[in-house]
């Protein structure tokens, strides 16, 4: 069974699944400080409008990959699941932030205390994790390790898959496998994050080959990698016959405070297909173009998220 934020639900009944969204990332010590940060009733209202309407196109689940420390909210992605009738996955874990409460905390003291939430809830719900992110900027700092070890002893204890944030620039996602891996994760469990930055082939077979999956997890960050890059290094690697070990998604953010209000239109029209649908909508038909088969797609889309959360 896979943990959601309406309750269980059964591996087989995920349907199409986009393994690496977000419906907000907040900083919450400047939402404390400044009431007017975050806009709660028109991000859920945006949210589920975008949802509803990659709904129509087939998607039935999301997993939510907002860590505590990016402002992780499990009340407003259960009234968005609520209004929009997606599943939601929520998330435990940490982001690459080195928080300065993280200078005198163990990984032992850190894995207790994310338990809570997979044993007793989320804030005060009794809502629990589905998945364990964890996270890492271009180069893997001695806290950031620390943090991934989290992640992977979390792992180990609960059972939850493990998906990452990486860099396909500096190619840190070998570094975070590595360690994950020494520290027991299941390859069958894990997802390395953001690869779809790269036409590096052999770097990506390099993940590939301890039989862990990968997300191709950007499609519409078009200012990051072009759309149609992004479309001919999956469809070479499902040429290879990787389809297996891939899942797709957007890393969307309905509302993200990373820029000023003033900056985000730009930043919305450097990349206007940045939706929950555009897979669905978009790169699908122009993927099968590339000659990627309907049971590849099938496979990114449904079957293989559904056996990491099997």
């Amino acid at each position: 069974m896979v943990n959601s934020v309406l309750g269980e639900i059964d591996s087989k009944d995920l349907g199409i699944t986009l393994m690496h969204e977000h419906i907000a990332s907040i900083d919450s010590s400047m939402h404390r400080a400044f009431p007017d940060w975050f806009n709660r009733k028109e991000t859920i209202s945006k949210a589920v409008k975008q949802l509803k309407q990659a709904k129509q196109h087939g998607l039935k689940t999301i997993v939510d990959a907002t860590p505590i420390n990016l402002g992780r909210d499990i009340h407003l992605l259960k009234e968005v699941a609520e209004k929009s009738q997606i599943q939601i996955i929520p998330s435990t874990g940490f982001y690459y932030t080195e928080e300065p409460f993280l200078i005198g905390w163990k990984i032992e003291h850190l894995v207790q205390l994310l338990l809570l939430e997979v044993e007793s809830g989320i804030q005060g719900t009794d809502i629990v994790p589905g998945v364990i992110k964890c996270a890492s900027n271009e180069e893997i700092s001695k806290t950031n390790e620390m943090l991934l070890r989290t992640a992977a002893r979390l792992h180990v204890a609960s059972g939850l898959p493990v998906i990452t944030h990486s860099s396909s620039v500096s190619k840190n996602g070998l570094a975070q496998q590595k360690i994950l891996l020494e520290e027991g994760v299941d390859p069958a469990k894990l997802v390395i994050g953001h690869c779809g930055e790269t036409d590096d082939i052999p770097y990506l077979e390099a993940l590939l080959e301890h039989d862990c999956y990968i997300g191709l997890d950007r499609f519409g960050l078009d200012i990051l990698f072009p759309m149609e890059r992004r479309i001919e290094v999956c469809a070479e690697l499902c040429e290879r016959g990787y389809d297996k070990q891939i899942v797709v998604s957007h890393d969307c953010n309905v509302f993200i405070d990373w820029w000023p209000p003033d900056v985000m239109p730009s930043v919305r029209s450097s990349n206007p297909r940045w939706s929950f649908d555009h897979i669905l909508v978009d790169v699908i038909p122009k993927l099968m173009e590339k000659g990627v088969s309907q049971r590849q797609i099938d496979a990114m889309t449904v079957e293989n998220p559904m056996k990491i959360f099997k």
